[in-house]
C-alpha cells in the first residue's frame, strides 16, 4: 500500500518545491537594496512603516520639584504632507493647561514647534505621550513619541536598597531620548 502512494508523494512534493522555488525568483533584489539606501547606517535595515515625521525636543533631562519649567516640541515632516494633527498626553497629569491636541497648517516640510510647560510636586520620571497622524493622498499615517521627564535628585528605582548575599553593584544610567 505504501509502495503506490510514494510516487504520488513524490510528485506532490516536487511540485510544491517548483512553485516555491520559482515563487522566490520574482523578488528582486532591488527591493532590499531600496530600502537600506533611504535608512542610515546606524539603523536597521528595516523602516518602520508610519507618518514621515522626525521630531526633536529642547527638554534638557532633569527637573525639580514643584519647578515650572517650559521647552518646545519640535516636529519636522520628512516628506510633503496634506494635513497633520499633535496630540500631547501626561499619564501623570504634569503637562501645565491639560492635554493638547492641535492641527497646526503644514507648508510643505517646513518645521512645526510647539511650546510646552510642565510641573510635578513629587520626584520620579514621567512621560509625555506623543501621537502624530498626518494625511498625504488620503491616507492617514501616524507615529508615537515619549519625553522622559525626570523630577528631583534620584528615581525611586535608585532608592531599593539590595540586602542578598550576592555582590550586586547598583550604577546610574545617563537616558538620552531624542
Amino acid at each position: 500500500m505504501i509502495d503506490y502512494l510514494k510516487p504520488a508523494l513524490i510528485a506532490t512534493l516536487t511540485a510544491l518545491l517548483a512553485t516555491t522555488v520559482s515563487g522566490c525568483k520574482d523578488v528582486s533584489p532591488s527591493t532590499a537594496t531600496d530600502t537600506s539606501e533611504s535608512v542610515s547606517h546606524s539603523t536597521s535595515a528595516i523602516k518602520k512603516l508610519g507618518a514621515a515625521m522626525a521630531f526633536n525636543h529642547s527638554y534638557d533631562g532633569s527637573s525639580n520639584i514643584s519647578q515650572v519649567e517650559s521647552f518646545e516640541l519640535t516636529f519636522q515632516p520628512t516628506q510633503a504632507i496634506d494635513s497633520l494633527s499633535i496630540d500631547i498626553r501626561s499619564p501623570d497629569n504634569i503637562l501645565m493647561g491639560g492635554n493638547q491636541s492641535l492641527k497646526p497648517a503644514v507648508s510643505g516640510t517646513s518645521a512645526i514647534v510647539v511650546p510646552v510647560t510642565i510641573q510635578a510636586n513629587t520626584e520620579g520620571k514621567f512621560y509625555l505621550n506623543i501621537l502624530v497622524q498626518t494625511e498625504q493622498n488620503g491616507a492617514r499615517l501616524g507615529r508615537a513619541f515619549a519625553v522622559a521627564i525626570k523630577v528631583g535628585e534620584t528615581t525611586t528605582a535608585q532608592k531599593a536598597n539590595y540586602e542578598g548575599d550576592d555582590n550586586v553593584h547598583i550604577m546610574p544610567a545617563q537616558e538620552d531620548i531624542h
